[in-house]
């Protein structure tokens, strides 16, 4: 065998001892990982939750953090503390509320409900949890959601009497509300006075609130027909 055929035989024959070595390691090679990767939006899912976590520094875990809650309503079992601030990604926010002729006008219908109902509980809610997650009617209205957690930014709590037509028709007036927030709308009926016992019905909408002044007229919100609890 001549000079040059014989270093060919030895070099190939190192060549295939060096890639059986590599492939029959037992350490893996590392994984490079996936090379599709939306920067934003692996970043965003990893920092928003429930409540605020560590990776967005926060200063606050919820509304209550920020500013003193408004006191439970008197007279209203279901009810909760509400709060003009929001916890927002962890951080305080106060937005400016809207002006007294700035109400957000709550219709919905119960039908099937209308003879039971005596009081309602009534809630506004940011869409946004303290944590960043966001909440939706539907949410609510399959009864995914926890009020008594204090991540969940709620801005206004209080009961009302039962006062639509015969037909079940009602309309309930939210006013003074932080304004320019994704919010959501929502009354719980009650058989019982002062919102006592567990809720028959339940209605939603979600709104964009306008920022204060941008309108001087009172805003319609249709909460449809009330899903019933029993």
């Amino acid at each position: 065998m001549n000079r040059n055929l014989r270093h060919f035989t030895q070099m190939s024959g190192l060549m295939a001892g060096l890639f059986l070595v590599g492939c029959s390691g037992t350490d893996p090679l590392p994984d490079a990982g996936p090379t599709d990767i939306d920067a934003g939006n692996e970043v965003d899912a990893g920092v928003r939750a429930l409540c605020p976590l560590a990776a967005n520094n926060p200063t606050c875990q919820a509304a209550t953090d920020c500013e003193d809650d408004r006191t439970k309503p008197m007279r209203c079992e279901f009810c909760f503390a509400s709060n003009d601030s929001i916890c927002q990604l962890g951080q305080c926010v106060t937005p400016e509320r809207l002006e007294q002729v700035q109400s957000i006008q709550f219709s919905f219908n119960a039908p099937d409900l209308v003879v039971d109902l005596k009081t309602f509980a009534r809630m506004a809610v940011t869409a946004e949890t303290s944590g960043g997650n966001q909440i939706s009617c539907d949410d609510v209205l399959n009864e995914r959601i926890d009020w008594t957690e204090q991540c969940y930014n709620i801005i206004d709590s209080r009961a009302n009497t039962s006062g639509g037509t015969p037909g079940g028709a009602f309309s309930v007036l939210f006013s003074q509300i932080p304004a320019g927030q994704k919010t959501l709308f929502i009354i719980y009926g009650f058989e019982e006075e002062d919102a006592m016992g567990e809720p028959i019905g339940v209605a939603c909408a979600e709104a964009m609130v306008p920022t204060r002044g941008e309108t001087s007229e009172m805003m319609p919100v249709a909460g449809g027909d009330m899903k019933s609890l029993r």
